[in-house]
C-alpha cells in the first residue's frame, strides 16, 4: 500500500506554514525560534528565484540538500497540520514542543543527545495523522504512543524509528516488550498491538531520494526497498509471543521527484506485516484496516 503526497506548490507550502505559526501560537510554540522557520526562509528564497526566472542560479548558489528537504519536511508536517489542526491543543502540545525543535537536517542528529527526539515524535504524530485521515477514531491518552479505534476494537501502536540496521533489533524487541505493557494497562479484551518502525533513517542516514516514472512506479519502488531492507530482518516477526500484537507496520517516507510532472514532493509507504495467525479474525481485521489506509491514501485523503 503506498500514497504519494506532497502535491503543493511553492506558495501553498509557505501559506500552509503561515497557518502552522498561527495553530503553533495558539499552542504556546514560537514558531520563529522553530526549525520550520528555517525551512519557510528557505522555500520563500527558492519561490523568489523562481518568480524571478533565476532559478538555475539559485540551484549554483544553494545547498540543494538543504531545500530538499527543506520541503520535503514541510510539506510533510503541513500534511499532518490539516489532520489534526482541529484536535485540541492540549492533547499535541508536548508533543510539537519537541517536534519543533531539534536540527533542521535530519542527517545532523545524534541519538546520544537526544537530537533525534524531535522527529521521533514527528513520526508519532505521522501515524495518527494518517490513522485519523482514514477514519479512525484516535484516542488520546498515555497509554502508548498512538491508540485508536477500528470496528470497536482498540489497537494500541508503538512507533520505532531505528537510526541504524544495527540498532533495529534493540528497537523492535523494546517495541514488542512495550506494546506488552501498554496493552496489560488498558486492560481491555478488545485491544490489540501493532507496531510501527519508520525505516527511512537506519536505510540511508537522511540522504536517499527517489526518482518514480509515475505514481505507479513510485508505489512499487518503495514497496520493493522496503521489503528488501526488512528481509534480514524478518525473523524478529517470530520473536512475538504475545498473540494480542497481531502486526508490524513499516513505514517509509522521503523525498521524490515524480517524472511525468516533473514534482518535487515527499512520498510515504507503509507495508503491513501480518503476525497474528492466517485466516484468524485478527487477520481478517488488519487486512480490512490495510485496506481502508490503502483507499484513503490512493485517493489523496491525507494531503
Amino acid at each position: 500500500m503506498g500514497r504519494v503526497v506532497g502535491k503543493h506548490s511553492y506558495q501553498d507550502i509557505l501559506q500552509r506554514l503561515n497557518d502552522v505559526e498561527a495553530w503553533f501560537r495558539t499552542i504556546g510554540i514560537k514558531f520563529a525560534s522553530s526549525r520550520f522557520d528555517t525551512y519557510r526562509k528557505n522555500i520563500r528564497r527558492l519561490n523568489q528565484y523562481r518568480v524571478e526566472g533565476r532559478i538555475e542560479e539559485f540551484v549554483r548558489s544553494t545547498d540543494f540538500k538543504e531545500i530538499v528537504f527543506s520541503l520535503y519536511e514541510s510539506s510533510e508536517f503541513v500534511t499532518i497540520y490539516g489532520q489534526l489542526k482541529d484536535v485540541d491543543p492540549q492533547c499535541l502540545r508536548e508533543r510539537l514542543r519537541f517536534v519543533a525543535k531539534g536540527p533542521a537536517m535530519v542527517d545532523e542528529e545524534d541519538p546520544t543527545r537526544a537530537t533525534s527526539s524531535p522527529r521521533d515524535f514527528l513520526f508519532e504524530l505521522s501515524m495518527i495523522a494518517i490513522l485519523k485521515g482514514s477514519g479512525l477514531e484516535v484516542v488520546f491518552d498515555s497509554h502508548s504512543d498512538v491508540h485508536c479505534v477500528f470496528e470497536s476494537k482498540h489497537f494500541l501502536l508503538e512507533c520505532k524509528r531505528p537510526q541504524t540496521r544495527n540498532s533495529v533489533r534493540r528497537n523492535f524487541l523494546k517495541a514488542i516488550d512495550q506494546t506488552t505493557k501498554s496493552l496489560n494497562r488498558l486492560n481491555r479484551t478488545n485491544s490489540r498491538g501493532i507496531i510501527a518502525l519508520s525505516i527511512g533513517k537506519m536505510l540511508h542516514k537522511g540522504h536517499m531520494f527517489i526518482v518514480g516514472k509515475n505514481k505507479s512506479d513510485m508505489n512499487a519502488r518503495l514497496d520493493r526497498i522496503i521489503l528488501e531492507a526488512w528481509k534480514p530482518f524478518e525473523s524478529l516477526e517470530r520473536t512475538i509471543v504475545d498473540t494480542r500484537v497481531i502486526g508490524v507496520f513499516l513505514v517509509l517516507s522521503t523525498p521524490a521527484v515524480l517524472e511525468d510532472s516533473q514534482l518535487l514532493t515527499h512520498v510515504h509507504e507503509i507495508r503491513v506485516k501480518q503476525t497474528c495467525l492466517q485466516g484468524s479474525s485478527d487477520s481478517h481485521l488488519l487486512h480490512r484496516m490495510a485496506d481502508g489506509l490503502d483507499q484513503a491514501m490512493s485517493v489523496g485523503a491525507l494531503s
